[in-house]
C-alpha cells in the first residue's frame, strides 16, 4: 500500500456446493501493523447481514483514507444474485465499515487501489460486453454518501463475457479435459499519475468463443477512454485469463496472467 501496509481480503463460510449452504458468510480482512508482512496484523471478520445471504467474489481497493472491499450478494434459499455491496472501512479505524448497497446493476464490482495519495475512490465495471458493436465498462465514483455513476466506458471490440460450455473451456496438457477460464469481470484495477489501469479476460471471437484473451485499459478519473489494448493469440492455440496489471511512476505497465494451451 502507499502508507507502507499489507492489506489482504477473503471470503469467510463461504457457500462450497448446493447441499453446503452459508449460513454464517462474510469476508476477512488484515492489515499489517509495520511494513513487515511477517509481523502482527490486525484481523477483522465482517458478516453478512443476516443467514439470509451469503457473500461472494470480495474485490479489494484503497486510498490513504479508506479501503473498500466490493462482494456479490446471493440468497441462502435458491444462489440467485440480489445485489452489490460496498464496504467502506476507515484506515484509522478497521473494526467498522460504512456499508453501500447497490442494486440492480448487476456485481463484479472493482474497487480501484490508489497509489496517487488522497481519498478519492472509484469503481469500475464491466457493463456490457457487446451491444450495438461495442463493448463497455462503467466508471463510478464512492463516497460515504453512496456509489455515483461517472460514465461507460466503450471501444468499437465486443467481446463475449464467458467461454463455452461454462467451467470447461481453457486447454491443458495430458489430457482432453478443459479448466475453468473465469469470465469478464474487472480484476485488479489501480490509478496511477492520474489514470486507472484496469484488466480483464474477454472471449473471442464473438459469439462463438474459442480462446481466451486479456484486454487491459487506461481510462481518465472523467471516464475518458486513453488507451486500450489486448494480448491475444488469433490462432487459438494459447488461451491468456485470470491477468492482473501494475503500473510504476514511470508508467511502464506490467500484466501477469495464466497461458493456457494444449501443450502448457
Amino acid at each position: 500500500a502507499r502508507t507502507n501496509r499489507w492489506i489482504l481480503c477473503a471470503p469467510s463460510d463461504q457457500k462450497i456446493s448446493s447441499s453446503a449452504k452459508a449460513t454464517s458468510s462474510g469476508f476477512l480482512l488484515g492489515v499489517s501493523r509495520t511494513t513487515d508482512p511477517t509481523g502482527i496484523w490486525d484481523l477483522y471478520r465482517y458478516a453478512a447481514p443476516d443467514d439470509t445471504v451469503w457473500f461472494d467474489f470480495p474485490q479489494l481497493g484503497f486510498n490513504d483514507a479508506t479501503i473498500v472491499v466490493s462482494v456479490n450478494v446471493y440468497q441462502t434459499a435458491d444462489d440467485k444474485f440480489v445485489r452489490a455491496t460496498m464496504y467502506q472501512v476507515s484506515r484509522a479505524d478497521p473494526s467498522s465499515a460504512t456499508v453501500v448497497d447497490y442494486p440492480n446493476n448487476g456485481g463484479g464490482f472493482a474497487p480501484v487501489t490508489s497509489y496517487d495519495g488522497g481519498s478519492a475512490s472509484y469503481i469500475v465495471q464491466r457493463w456490457n460486453g457487446s451491444s450495438g458493436g461495442n463493448g463497455f465498462l462503467r466508471l463510478y465514483s464512492l463516497s460515504s454518501a453512496g456509489i455515483s455513476p461517472i460514465a461507460f466506458v466503450s471501444t468499437p471490440f465486443p467481446w463475449t463475457s464467458s467461454g463455452a460450455n461454462g467451467d470447461d473451456f481453457a486447454p491443458q496438457a495430458g489430457t482432453a479435459q478443459k479448466i475453468a477460464a473465469g469470465d469478464d469481470r474487472i480484476l485488479s484495477p489501480i490509478l496511477r499519475n492520474g489514470s486507472i489501469w484496469a484488466v480483464h479476460t474477454v472471449f473471442a471471437p464473438l459469439g462463438t468463443p474459442t480462446r481466451a484473451a486479456t484486454q487491459w485499459w487506461q481510462i481518465a478519473p472523467s471516464g475518458a477512454l486513453l488507451q486500450r489494448g489486448i494480448l491475444d493469440d488469433v490462432t487459438s492455440t494459447f488461451s491468456y485469463t485470470f491477468p492482473s496489471i501494475t503500473v510504476n511512476t514511470r508508467n511502464d505497465v506490467v500484466i501477469a496472467g495464466t497461458r493456457f494451451s494444449t501443450t502448457t
